[in-house]
């Protein structure tokens, strides 16, 4: 049982040394695109929303309280244009 979950941690060392620095050098993305968590994309799925209630004089950690994420969360979000202009 141990020898083969060495030989497997070999292969799997040996596939990550080979393709790794390949995709590297070709430009692909290597995991998730920075700021693409679910909490960005639950944000960004409600941004009329968020975006009335701000207007309505809501305040940043207010809005941030009620869809539970960090108020740096949600200015991040509207920062980075992940909302539609209007």
């Amino acid at each position: 049982m141990r020898n083969c979950l060495c030989e497997q941690t070999l292969r799997i060392d040996i596939i990550i040394s080979i393709f790794l620095p390949r995709r590297d050098i070709a430009g692909v993305n290597l995991g998730r695109p920075k700021g693409y968590s679910k909490k960005v994309q639950r944000i960004c799925s409600e941004s009329g929303d968020i975006e009335a209630l701000l207007a309505s004089g809501a305040t940043m950690s207010s809005v941030a309280k009620l869809y539970k994420v960090h108020r740096n969360t949600l200015a991040r979000c509207r920062r980075m244009h992940y909302f539609e202009e209007k």
